[in-house]
């Protein structure tokens, strides 16, 4: 959600926990190129950001966003908003910085192919192999019921 600031150019996204939950807020104002403020934690941990106590970036990259610790959440976020309002030279470089990030990594085209070639991996890979003594019931996938059961149809499948 944007803050009122100078308009509208920071962008929250700190939902806790995130527990696996897109962080939509964030995709969001990278896409628009605003400056975003969002926890430092798993899902952005291949962020390139900004550390709001020193303003130094966390890696060589260019920073696209400021991420806060959760530890010290409410003290981060003031130290964060408090010097994006009063920087528009750093809330720009932050915003296109974001939006070029968004733009190589971050597309739902981006998104699908990515998804695509996994699901492709996963059709082209081999079953792993189970460990000797493993239970029927963990090694019965249901195939051989469907088999029979479309044989009955006259229908084979094709694997």
């Amino acid at each position: 959600q944007p803050l009122a600031g100078s308009a509208d150019e920071i962008v929250h996204s700190l939902d806790w926990p995130v527990d696996g939950a897109p962080l939509t807020d964030a995709l969001r104002g990278l896409a628009s190129g605003r400056a975003v403020v969002v926890f430092d934690g798993p899902e952005t941990a291949d962020w390139p950001s900004l550390d709001p106590h020193d303003w130094q970036p966390r890696s060589a990259q260019r920073p696209i966003c400021v991420a806060i610790d959760q530890r010290d959440a409410e003290h981060s976020r003031r130290v964060a908003v408090r010097r994006l309002r009063e920087d528009a030279a750093l809330r720009a470089r932050l915003g296109a910085a974001a939006h070029a990030w968004w733009r190589d990594h971050a597309t739902v085209e981006q998104a699908a192919a990515a998804f695509e070639q996994l699901i492709e991996e996963a059709r082209m890979s081999k079953a792993p192999r189970r460990p000797e003594g493993w239970p029927p019931h963990l090694i019965e996938d249901g195939i051989g019921r469907a088999r029979e059961l479309l044989a009955g149809f006259g229908v084979e499948l094709p694997f």
